[in-house]
């Protein structure tokens, strides 16, 4: 290539840096004239640099990081894609990615008009993700409150391009700030084993400056009066951070403010500088770690998005289909055209988008595969419709407006053969006698009552699974639904499975198993099995005949997911999770809830939310003006630039993979609330059974030996019921 300048963007990750340096090498032995740079996305590593070094390429190359977090997957999921993120918290005690996710939360703030007033939160690596983002917004206060006296000084963790820089990292000196792991050192802010029992991060307040202001949403009090009195800075400039000591951090009442806060100065510009208050976009975040709901990744999806992942499995909203079951689109044309072309010797593959941009998609991938069949009949014949239109045409205006939509018609007719291959093949799919048997166990698991552990007949069947030769996966899989509904199994039956995955599957599988284990995915009985109480108390099982329809529960035919009817229940009630606090405590804990107050926050309200345990347990004039905030809140509505009510945006965060099931079930959650709320799903990666259980077993060279007596079990593992607390 004739490019003097080569840029590598890659993760962090020592096997693509040794790649790099390899194609460094092989340019400087052609005497290529070429300027490198290295670019690690979200940030750098110093494993990595001294990578660079050992291969004696550092020199020639420049290195940078870029501070992007999270991507678009579509118009309403976006994705770290970091793969492996659940083993390397839960088992490998590695929080890399969840404080990555940490700033990209910080990042989404600012983009998205300022601090995200509420924050629900369940499960460690919830609570992680929480701390870590309170403690960087302290952070970035400093920083501001340093620069606002001649700059940031050596303590700051703000880079100066706005990256994040690594918790116990300074700036400054030799040492690279961005080479920490994330592991905070600072035990008066977070440990590095959760302690369920000690006392919760507090709130921080809102500080505001010129970098963040980037909303463009306004809400007005109910029966406010547009005036044109003085701006809503007039006690607190915007930007400022009143203290408990009562003083004010941040730009003095003499600056003039940024003029994305001037009101004449936006489109709906009804409300006067008074009455008009600039929101965040974002109302809620819920962040759910997948350590709480380990059942909804394990049992068979039924939509069609989701069995495309399962089936084939999507990767970055792409799929490879081999050329058997759809064939690449030259080998298409030749058959519309009478040609009948020899097999190749080997069939290609073929990739397929799978976005919102395709109309048909967006319309069939959260449909259950039942109904694909009469709905892509119907679509066909309304195709087929359209072009017998064009033997009716006899004027000019009338072929002119025929050829604007023939475009989008042969579009539409391409997909509409792409996805009845696709459908076809599930459907074959889902017939096969092996598929079948497997639904039939996994059912009988789900609307068992196995409080006194399950039956024999059970774990036979699940042991067959592995006789017959079937993917390690499914046996896995199995075999830890069967563990979680049981709350265990008997010391018998699990030597009894053990045997079997061992024998069948090899000795390297013992380390699968003792990860499994420190997970409580698969385990010896712990007692009674709570499974039939939480069933009830989540209503997970539908009963057929009275499901309403479009229910959550319609996704995995009958199963709704756990972690959906934890957002549910946050809206069902004003007191949000407080009111099933019986419920959460079967669950993995702790669970914790956040007030960040708003820019809009008058001095009165800016003393320390009540959302923490002590102030939980207390009650009085603290919580009493939190109640009356929360009521205020209420009576707020959101406004566009028209002036008409818009959703209230909610953010629900999977941390440790999200499956496309549980995307499908927001979706229709959304439908079923009447869209007064839309929901946005952020996450480390999108799941499934297999990729979860992937990333649990051993990734081992060959030859390579691991002691069986090593400690697998992670730093950050807590009871699997942890106590609700807040």
């Amino acid at each position: 290539s004739e490019c003097p300048q080569v840029l590598f963007l890659l993760r962090p990750d020592p096997r693509l840096v040794g790649l790099v340096a390899k194609q460094i090498l092989a340019a400087e032995r052609k005497r290529a004239d070429k300027t490198n740079a290295v670019i690690f996305i979200p940030r750098r590593a110093e494993h990595c640099v001294q990578l660079l070094r050992q291969h004696n390429v550092f020199s020639c190359l420049d290195v940078h990081s870029l501070p992007f977090f999270l991507f678009p997957l579509d118009n309403d999921v976006i994705s770290m894609e970091e793969r492996n993120t659940f083993s390397n918290f839960h088992v490998q005690g590695d929080p890399t990615t969840l404080f990555n996710f940490a700033g990209g939360l910080l990042q989404l703030q600012e983009l998205c008009g300022g601090v995200i007033p509420h924050i629900r939160a369940i499960g460690p690596a919830a609570k992680y993700v929480a701390d870590s983002l309170m403690r960087l917004r302290r952070e970035q206060q400093a920083a501001l409150a340093e620069g606002g006296r001649g700059g940031a000084q050596g303590g700051s963790r703000l880079r100066s391009d706005g990256g994040l820089l690594s918790p116990g990292c300074a700036v400054g000196g030799d040492s690279d700030p961005l080479s920490c792991m994330g592991v905070l050192s600072d035990d008066s802010v977070l440990s590095c084993a959760p302690d369920p029992h000690a006392p919760l991060v507090p709130p921080v307040k809102h500080i505001l400056h010129t970098q963040a202001v980037r909303a463009k949403t306004r809400i007005r009090p109910q029966g406010a009066e547009v005036s044109s009195g003085t701006g809503v800075g007039a006690s607190t400039p915007f930007g400022a951070l009143k203290t408990n000591a009562g003083e004010t951090v941040g730009p003095s009442p003499s600056e003039s403010p940024p003029s994305a806060f001037d009101p004449s100065a936006s489109a709906g510009a009804a409300v006067g500088e008074e009455a008009g208050v600039w929101a965040p976009q974002i109302e809620v975040a819920v962040l759910i770690d997948r350590r709480v709901d380990l059942v909804t990744p394990l049992v068979t999806p039924f939509t069609y998005e989701a069995m495309l992942d399962l089936v084939f499995g999507i990767s970055n909203s792409y799929v490879e289909v081999s050329g058997d079951i759809l064939p690449p689109p030259a080998q298409q044309q030749k058959e519309k055209a009478g040609e009948s072309p020899a097999p190749p010797p080997r069939a290609k593959k073929t990739k397929v988008s799978l976005n919102s941009n395709d109309r048909l998609y967006d319309e069939i991938r959260d449909k259950h595969i039942s109904v694909l069949g009469p709905l892509l009949h119907s679509r066909a014949a309304e195709i087929q419709q359209a072009y017998k239109k064009k033997d009716t045409l006899k004027s000019l205006p009338e072929i002119n407006e025929f050829m604007k939509t023939f475009k989008q018609l042969q579009a539409d007719h391409g997909s509409l053969s792409t996805h009845v291959n696709l459908a076809s093949h599930i459907n074959k799919h889902a017939k096969e006698e092996q598929v079948f048997r497997q639904l039939q166990l996994e059912d009988e698991i789900m609307g068992g009552s196995h409080t006194n552990g399950p039956s024999a007949d059970l774990v036979q069947r699940v042991e067959e699974i592995a006789d017959s030769g079937a993917p390690v996966t499914e046996f896995l899989r199995m075999a830890c639904m069967l563990s979680l509904a049981s709350n265990g199994l008997k010391a018998k039956q699990m030597d009894q499975l053990r045997n079997a995955c061992i024998q069948t599957y090899g000795f390297h599988e013992l380390v699968t198993l003792l990860n499994l284990d420190s997970l409580g995915l698969f385990r010896l009985n712990q007692g009674r099995s709570t499974w039939d109480n939480v069933k009830s108390a989540f209503d997970l099982l539908a009963e057929e005949g009275k499901t309403p329809e479009g229910d959550v529960s319609e996704v995995c035919s009958g199963y709704a997911p756990l972690s959906v009817r934890l957002v549910q229940k946050l809206h069902s009630s004003p007191r949000g999770w407080r009111a099933y606090a019986d419920s959460l405590n079967l669950l993995l804990g702790p669970a914790l809830e956040v007030q960040q107050q708003a820019p809009h926050s008058s001095a009165a309200s800016s003393a320390p939310s009540a959302g923490t345990g002590a102030a939980a347990a207390g009650g009085g004039k603290a919580a009493e003006r939190q109640r009356e905030r929360a009521r205020d809140r209420g009576a707020m509505k959101r406004l566009d630039k028209d002036g008409k009510p818009t959703p209230t945006v909610v953010l629900v965060c999977f941390l440790g993979g999200c499956t496309y099931a549980e995307v499908a079930a927001l979706r229709r959650l959304n439908q079923l609330e009447g869209r007064v709320r839309r929901y946005v799903v952020a996450t480390t990666e999108m799941i499934n059974s297999r990729t979860l259980l992937e990333s649990l077993r051993p990734k081992m060279p060959s030859g390579t030996s691991i002691p069986l007596g090593s400690n697998l079990a992670a730093p950050y593992s807590v009871p699997l019921r942890g106590k609700f607390e807040w």
